[in-house]
């Protein structure tokens, strides 16, 4: 991140920090108190907070950015990916026989397709219908007037759609959940994120150079069909969705079994503390009490020094007034 990301980022944290504790902390803390007895609570809910035995990260280095973790943070971003169930009969036919290819376009479960702009729409068809691929979109209702090469469902069983070897494109809207599974199963990805996470999910795609991005209210007839064709004909996309494959691939335990180990760990070891680290103050976490101790002698004796040289170059400044007040007096007596 560039400067004013970083000062972004710290601001962003201090009011997730605020809300925190001012809006999430009361209501966790209310729902403790309603749904755990009261004989069976062993700690304050203060006090819980600072008693985490295991943090499940939904996180990959390959689907995120490498960053350094506690020995009770476990990352385990696509636990959640099985084994695709067999497509079922129509959609296996369309994809098999799909010679150029299929585009996969799904814009997930908060925004549907069918909520677009009747303007979107028309742009979004247009673009589709000039492609020679196949184009699968999930789409809530009818669509009159889509063309021939556009297959629209209410459902689609995406996991098995991305494993397809015909599959060329995703189409998203950059949730975490389909950022890993198109990166599970080697898929390019043009992406067009709304809320929440899913402009970071896009900018981390795109600076790996697994996708590109829309964004959606800039989606005009000219750019929708520039990214289309660039994801669909520009190879390094599918190289680079394929590397990141790998890379989410080559791990020595799968995720899921990861999961697995973890938890039980933590049963087996009661509570696993010896993985949990010691709590400390904001204040210790900042090292202001160390920072504290190291400026104070600097500042104390950047002080005397200052005065010190204040005092000398104060007096030779008196000095200097006194001997030219004692040469005008002189001179005053001589006339």
């Amino acid at each position: 991140m560039n400067l004013w990301q970083r000062v972004a980022n710290v601001a962003m944290n201090i009011i997730q920090e605020i809300m925190g504790q001012f809006i999430m902390h009361p209501l966790q803390k209310s729902l403790y108190e309603d749904y755990f007895p009261e004989e069976s609570k062993r700690l304050s809910f203060n006090d819980l907070t600072k008693r985490i035995s295991l943090l499940l990260a939904n996180s990959h280095p390959s689907i995120g950015v490498a960053r350094p973790l506690l020995p009770n943070t476990i990352e385990i971003g696509g636990y959640h990916i099985k084994d695709p169930e067999p497509l079922p009969d129509d959609l296996k036919t369309i994809l098999d026989s799909a010679k150029d290819g299929v585009v996969y376009f799904s814009m997930g479960s908060n925004l549907k397709s069918s909520q677009m702009s009747p303007e979107l729409k028309a742009i979004i068809l247009k673009a589709l219908g000039n492609l020679k691929q196949t184009v699968l979109w999930k789409y809530e209702e009818d669509l009159p007037g889509k063309p021939k090469n556009v297959v629209i469902r209410k459902w689609m069983p995406q996991t098995g759609i991305l494993a397809h070897r015909n599959l060329k494109l995703f189409i998203s809207q950059a949730g975490l959940l389909s950022c890993i599974e198109a990166t599970h199963f080697g898929v390019p990805l043009l992406v067009i994120p709304l809320f929440g996470d899913q402009p970071i999910n896009a900018k981390a795609m795109e600076s790996r150079g697994h996708g590109l991005i829309l964004e959606y209210f800039n989606i005009t007839d000219v750019s929708f069909k520039w990214a289309l064709n660039e994801a669909l004909q520009n190879p390094k996309y599918a190289e680079t969705a394929k590397q990141m494959q790998q890379l989410y691939h080559d791990r020595p335990i799968k995720p899921r079994d990861l999961l697995v180990f973890y938890v039980e760990h933590v049963v087996r070891t009661k509570g696993a503390h010896h993985l949990s680290p010691p709590h400390l103050s904001r204040c210790s976490q900042l090292l202001l009490d160390v920072m504290a101790i190291i400026l104070t002698p600097i500042i104390i004796i950047g002080a005397l020094f200052s005065y010190v040289l204040w005092k000398c170059c104060h007096r030779q400044k008196k000095q200097k007034i006194e001997e030219k007040n004692i040469k005008s007096n002189k001179k005053h007596k001589k006339h």
